[in-house]
């Protein structure tokens, strides 16, 4: 009976959480012709967020794991834990998609930490969803790209609502951010065979109760937007408990207050 109870946590620890819902991508893969990011890019961000994030990790306990196949057709990326373990899995097939950029890439990689390391809402040690997304902007990306700078922004207008920074890099930054988090909602519109989101039109639909899945492809857009123009400093060294770690801004087309 022990080691029954004993395997059922192990299992229970190694529960994967997946960026996109289950999909048959996989199937439009093509290895050798595709418009996505090469496998240098692939796995030079793999890396760069391996550096940002291995000693945060190690800060609070855990240990950091990211783990990149290039040559799996996958359209997808999962996130796992086993005792002080992180672990997260990422794909070529995910990578090749043509709507899928450095950027955006990087931002699936922080989406992943982000149900780690992410906190409230959450079960058990997970990060809801829409959660992941918000923080994979609003914390991890900005880390990276800080440490990254490997893009110039400095002929273009920045947006008004990047506005909310006032140090120019952060401008930077927040550009970067709302074009990384477009690249995946145009991923999510094609997955669902849906319009393509956009930041001029938020969803307007509001939850009775906070959702734990991967909400509509607008919603994921909105989350990541919020988390970009979330001015709020956060500790590395706290997984959040509490719901006030955060702006105030988390879409209510997933997040009840």
């Amino acid at each position: 009976m022990k080691l029954i109870i004993f395997l059922m946590g192990l299992f229970l620890s190694q529960i994967s959480l997946a960026d996109l819902p289950y999909n048959d991508l996989w199937q439009q893969d093509d290895k050798y012709n595709f418009e996505g990011i090469s496998e240098t890019d692939f796995r030079s961000v793999i890396d760069e967020v391996t550096q940002v994030y291995k000693p945060i990790a190690q800060e609070i306990g855990f240990s950091l794991n990211i783990n990149g196949n290039w040559e799996d057709s996958t359209v997808n990326a999962y996130t796992s834990r086993n005792g002080d373990e992180w672990y997260v899995a990422m794909f070529g097939g995910l990578a090749r998609r043509k709507e899928v950029t450095r950027d955006g890439f990087m931002l699936v990689v922080c989406h992943e930490l982000a149900h780690q390391m992410g906190g409230y809402p959450m079960d058990d040690w997970a990060a809801y969803e829409g959660q992941a997304d918000y923080i994979a902007t609003h914390v991890c990306s900005r880390k990276v790209f800080r440490k990254f700078p490997k893009f110039s922004y400095s002929e273009m207008v920045i947006p008004r609502s990047c506005l909310v920074w006032t140090d120019k890099t952060e401008q930077k930054m927040c550009m970067r951010n709302l074009a990384a988090g477009q690249s995946l909602g145009n991923l999510l519109a094609a997955l669902r065979n849906s319009p393509l989101p956009s930041y001029e039109t938020p969803d307007q639909s509001v939850v009775t109760e906070t959702q734990q899945a991967h909400p509509a492809a607008q919603c994921r857009l909105d989350s990541y937007r919020a988390g970009t123009l979330c001015t709020m400093e956060w500790d590395d060294t706290v997984i959040p408990q509490v719901s006030n770690a955060v702006c105030p801004t988390r879409p209510k087309c997933w997040f009840k207050d």
